[in-house]
């Protein structure tokens, strides 16, 4: 992880890695159904990178996780329905 990345950016890429990785999936399927160069989503995967949040969407979609399990998963509590975070 980079020093310029946040704290809940790395929480994130960490809870997004640690799905893939359980899943066995490949960076290299995922970046093709991503859009995504390999090496941009393994760089995203490690925290080098930021994700946006169009990319964390459609990840999680691929990991059949919505974006609420993986604010969960990163320890971020998800916004609630009235849109506070």
């Amino acid at each position: 992880m980079t020093e310029g990345a946040t704290p809940g950016a790395r929480r994130i890429a960490h809870a997004l890695a640690e799905a893939v990785a359980r899943q066995g999936r490949s960076t290299e399927q995922l970046a093709e159904a991503l859009g995504l160069p390999r090496k941009a989503l393994e760089a995203r995967l490690r925290g080098e990178a930021p994700f946006g949040l169009d990319e964390i969407e459609r990840l999680a979609a691929e990991l059949g996780m919505g974006v609420g399990l993986v604010a969960v998963r990163s320890g971020d509590e998800p916004p609630t329905a009235t849109g506070d975070a």
